[in-house]
């Protein structure tokens, strides 16, 4: 039914009065904005969050859709600029301050003297820091400031969901929350200098800090699709290697015990991470190789050979293959749904964007600005849009989509029904024969019958309006003659008069 409605929402024209009656496609927003103002998305929103997602793939939802992202991608890049500025200035803080311990030198604090040399490097820059600390604490400075309009922003979306609870369900929240807080944390205001172990809460905060502008540039519709694919080998990745964690874990326990002497096994902590590196194809005979001239048994050795074959052909050979093999499938399943996906994410980054605008927190002249900018009926009025399917320099929406839709009213008034309904007459008749064959030839019988009937009224249809025209034609002409016939008379009249005279 809805998708009937969409249907009949796509209309197709003609001008008579154009010399080349070039066709004209109408299309009707009035059933995606009613009731939808100023959250213009949220209709279409509702049918991704109750799993009817297919939807968006009709031609009338596409054209929405990518005419609001027109309207407010403005909105989301200057906010992905906004990030880019903080996680740029934060990385410049922690390479400065902290990666050379240049502010500590700076200032003449001791430091161990392996420490200092990290930052008495000939460079420009390091000898510019040493002798001006001050550089890094304007750095810092600039940073707490860009720092704090981030925090706004962030207390301002909050008031974007229905709880706060809905709110830290997004791990994109606690990830920005996290670097927030990394950068007071790392500050060396506090004691006049800074500390190494703030040099690692300052690594985990840039890689919190880009990874999170590597999701925000991933939500574009441009890009994605590449970072959909990332996400998804991503966990696909982490559920086997959750699966086959115990037959890493015996391997690593194995080898520690085999070769106590390696110091790639010292512990079992650095054996994980060593096998880890293995299972990539990073492997080294030097385990093998025992230089000490007091071999051990025959039999030792024979184990440890065993042991290493084992690990090369389940885990180098078989479980990277197997993990390669399955990313590979997800990719290629992707790919075939990339169009709904890209709309799925489109939709729940306008539905996200338009909660941040338009919480109603905001003074009413601002308010008024942005529903001029960001909407695409301003007023709740202008809800028809008409384009030149045909017309190669029909730029407002792309081709694919004036394809689909200029079909889709073709159809219609060609046969008089809709896509869908064809759909669902098949669905309807094909239920038909498997209860009644009869039945259902004759159903199928008389809906081939409906077009050529229409098709046949349509012929007489035309028919009559030419014999109209025709009749109308004749009957100017007949006024027309008349006329002519009168003023003769009257011409002759006063001839005749005149004569008289």
């Amino acid at each position: 039914m809805v998708t009937q409605k969409l249907d009949s929402a796509i209309t197709l024209h003609h001008h008579p009065e154009s010399s080349n009656r070039e066709v004209e496609l109408r299309l009707d927003f009035r059933g995606i904005l009613q009731y939808c103002h100023p959250r213009e998305i949220s209709f279409l929103n509702t049918f991704v969050d109750e799993g009817q997602k297919e939807i968006l793939l009709h031609p009338l939802c596409s054209a929405f859709l990518y005419l609001k992202w027109e309207k407010i991608r403005k909105y989301y890049i200057a906010r992905m600029l906004f990030c880019f500025i903080f996680v740029l200035s934060l990385s410049l803080y922690v390479m400065t301050a902290l990666a050379h311990n240049c502010y500590n030198h700076g200032k003449n604090n001791t430091q161990p003297q392996n420490v200092i040399e990290l930052c008495e490097k000939k460079s420009m820059m390091g000898h510019m820091l040493r002798n001006n600390p001050f550089v890094i604490e304007m750095q810092w400075f600039v940073l707490v400031g860009i720092t704090c309009c981030e925090i706004l922003r962030k207390v301002y979306g909050i008031a974007g969901y229905p709880t706060v609870k809905q709110y830290l369900s997004h791990p994109e929240n606690i990830i920005e929350w996290t670097v927030i807080a990394s950068v007071f944390v790392i500050s060396f205001i506090y004691t006049g200098r800074t500390y190494t172990w703030q040099n690692h809460v300052g690594a985990f905060a840039v890689l919190f800090g880009w990874t999170n502008l590597m999701l925000m540039v991933g939500q574009l519709p441009v890009f994605g699709s590449y970072v959909a694919m990332y996400t998804r080998v991503q966990g696909e990745f982490a559920k086997l290697l959750l699966a086959y964690s115990c037959l890493l874990i015996g391997f690593t326990i194995s080898f520690c015990v085999i070769f106590p002497d390696s110091s790639m096994f010292a512990n079992p902590f650095i054996g994980l991470i060593t096998v880890l590196v293995m299972m990539t194809g990073e492997l080294s005979l030097d385990l093998l190789v025992d230089d000490d001239p007091e071999d051990p048994p025959f039999l030792l050795e024979v184990s440890a050979q065993v042991t290493y074959i084992l690990f090369l052909l389940f885990v180098t050979v078989i479980l990277m293959n197997l993990l390669v093999g399955i990313a590979v499938h997800d990719i290629q399943g992707l790919q075939k749904t990339a169009g709904l996906s890209k709309l799925v994410r489109q939709t729940k980054l306008i539905s996200y964007m338009e909660l941040a605008l338009f919480n109603g927190y905001i003074p009413q002249y601002l308010l008024n600005l942005l529903h001029w900018t960001a909407l695409v009926s301003p007023k709740a009025y202008r809800v028809v849009l008409n384009v030149k399917p045909l017309n190669p320099r029909e730029r407002r929406l792309p081709k694919d989509i004036l394809r689909c839709a200029h079909d889709i009213a073709k159809k219609r008034k060609n046969f008089g029904h809709t896509i869908s309904s064809q759909g669902s007459n098949m669905t309807y008749s094909k239920k038909l024969v498997n209860n009644n064959l009869d039945q259902s030839s004759e159903i199928v019988e008389y809906n081939n019958a409906i077009p050529l009937l229409q098709s046949k009224i349509e012929k007489s249809t035309e028919q009559i309006e030419h014999l109209s025209k025709e009749i109308r034609e004749l009957k100017t002409t007949l006024d027309a003659s008349q006329r002519t016939i009168e003023q003769l008379l009257n011409t002759l009249l006063q001839t005749r008069r005149s004569s008289k005279c």
